[in-house]
Protein backbone atom coordinates (compact mmCIF):
# COMPACT_ATOMS: atom_id res chain seq x y z
CA UNK A 1 0.00 0.00 0.00
CA UNK A 2 1.58 3.35 -1.15
CA UNK A 3 1.40 6.16 1.18
CA UNK A 4 -1.27 8.36 -0.07
CA UNK A 5 -3.47 5.13 0.05
CA UNK A 6 -3.67 5.35 3.70
CA UNK A 7 -6.86 7.23 5.35
CA UNK A 8 -5.14 9.92 6.85
CA UNK A 9 -2.69 10.73 4.03
CA UNK A 10 -5.49 10.85 1.06
CA UNK A 11 -7.74 13.37 3.73
CA UNK A 12 -5.22 15.50 4.49
CA UNK A 13 -3.65 15.66 0.28
CA UNK A 14 -7.83 16.60 0.15
CA UNK A 15 -7.45 18.98 2.35
CA UNK A 16 -4.33 20.33 0.78
CA UNK A 17 -6.03 19.98 -2.79
CA UNK A 18 -9.10 22.57 -1.46
CA UNK A 19 -6.92 25.45 0.11
CA UNK A 20 -3.96 25.50 -2.38
CA UNK A 21 -6.72 26.71 -5.29
CA UNK A 22 -4.99 30.09 -3.83
CA UNK A 23 -1.75 29.19 -5.53
CA UNK A 24 -1.32 29.89 -9.14
CA UNK A 25 -0.24 27.34 -11.25
CA UNK A 26 2.60 25.62 -11.83
CA UNK A 27 3.54 26.37 -8.29
CA UNK A 28 0.66 24.58 -7.15
CA UNK A 29 1.10 21.55 -9.23
CA UNK A 30 4.46 21.62 -8.23
CA UNK A 31 4.30 21.79 -4.49
CA UNK A 32 1.44 19.27 -4.96
CA UNK A 33 4.77 16.88 -6.33
CA UNK A 34 6.85 18.07 -3.50
CA UNK A 35 4.55 16.83 -1.25
CA UNK A 36 3.53 13.68 -2.99
CA UNK A 37 7.74 12.63 -3.38
CA UNK A 38 7.99 13.62 0.72
CA UNK A 39 5.14 10.86 1.67
CA UNK A 40 6.94 8.47 -0.98
CA UNK A 41 10.13 8.97 0.84
CA UNK A 42 9.24 9.09 4.29
CA UNK A 43 6.19 6.23 4.86
CA UNK A 44 7.06 2.73 3.47
CA UNK A 45 4.30 0.37 2.62
CA UNK A 46 4.59 -1.01 5.93
CA UNK A 47 4.50 1.91 7.60
CA UNK A 48 2.64 1.80 11.13
CA UNK A 49 -0.56 4.55 11.84
CA UNK A 50 1.56 6.00 14.23
CA UNK A 51 4.55 6.65 11.86
CA UNK A 52 1.58 8.09 9.36
CA UNK A 53 0.33 10.37 12.46
CA UNK A 54 4.32 11.32 12.79
CA UNK A 55 4.79 12.21 9.02
CA UNK A 56 1.60 14.65 8.82
CA UNK A 57 2.45 16.03 12.15
CA UNK A 58 5.98 17.24 11.49
CA UNK A 59 4.29 18.29 7.85
CA UNK A 60 1.77 20.78 9.71
CA UNK A 61 -1.38 21.60 8.45
CA UNK A 62 -2.28 21.68 4.95
CA UNK A 63 -3.74 25.30 5.40
CA UNK A 64 -0.74 26.70 6.99
CA UNK A 65 1.63 25.21 3.96
CA UNK A 66 -0.54 27.25 1.34
CA UNK A 67 -0.60 30.18 3.57
CA UNK A 68 3.14 30.17 3.94
CA UNK A 69 3.66 29.95 0.28
CA UNK A 70 0.67 32.48 -0.38
CA UNK A 71 2.51 34.73 2.06
CA UNK A 72 6.08 34.12 0.16
CA UNK A 73 4.67 34.61 -3.34
CA UNK A 74 3.57 38.27 -1.90
CA UNK A 75 6.63 39.36 -0.61
CA UNK A 76 8.60 38.60 -4.13
CA UNK A 77 8.41 42.17 -5.52
CA UNK A 78 8.46 42.00 -9.31
CA UNK A 79 9.06 45.20 -11.90
CA UNK A 80 5.96 46.03 -13.79
CA UNK A 81 6.47 45.53 -17.47
CA UNK A 82 6.65 48.83 -19.34
CA UNK A 83 3.62 50.04 -20.82
CA UNK A 84 3.26 48.98 -24.41
CA UNK A 85 2.62 52.83 -25.63
CA UNK A 86 5.56 53.73 -23.94
CA UNK A 87 7.78 51.20 -25.56
CA UNK A 88 6.84 52.44 -28.78
CA UNK A 89 7.20 55.60 -28.25
CA UNK A 90 10.76 54.77 -27.09
CA UNK A 91 11.15 52.69 -30.55
CA UNK A 92 9.47 56.18 -32.67
CA UNK A 93 12.13 58.37 -30.53
CA UNK A 94 15.00 56.02 -32.02
CA UNK A 95 13.54 55.90 -35.47
CA UNK A 96 13.54 59.16 -35.53
CA UNK A 97 16.83 60.09 -34.45
CA UNK A 98 18.55 57.67 -36.50
CA UNK A 99 16.76 59.07 -39.98
CA UNK A 100 18.10 62.39 -38.53
CA UNK A 101 21.61 61.36 -38.38
CA UNK A 102 21.51 59.64 -41.80
CA UNK A 103 20.00 63.30 -43.13
CA UNK A 104 22.67 64.89 -41.54
CA UNK A 105 24.97 63.09 -43.03
CA UNK A 106 23.98 62.51 -46.93
CA UNK A 107 22.25 65.66 -46.88
CA UNK A 108 25.72 67.91 -47.53
CA UNK A 109 26.84 65.84 -50.42
CA UNK A 110 23.61 65.91 -52.07
CA UNK A 111 23.41 69.83 -51.73
CA UNK A 112 26.90 70.18 -53.30
CA UNK A 113 26.17 67.76 -56.22
CA UNK A 114 23.47 70.08 -56.64
CA UNK A 115 25.20 73.33 -56.39
CA UNK A 116 27.59 71.73 -58.95
CA UNK A 117 25.00 70.83 -61.45
CA UNK A 118 22.86 73.93 -60.95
Amino acid sequence: MRARDRKPVDAWLKRFDEASIAIPEPRRGALRSEIDQHFDDTLLEDASDADVTAVLDELGEPEEIVSAEVAAAAEVHVEPRPRLRHRGLAIAAIVIVVIALLLAAVLPAVTSAVLRLG
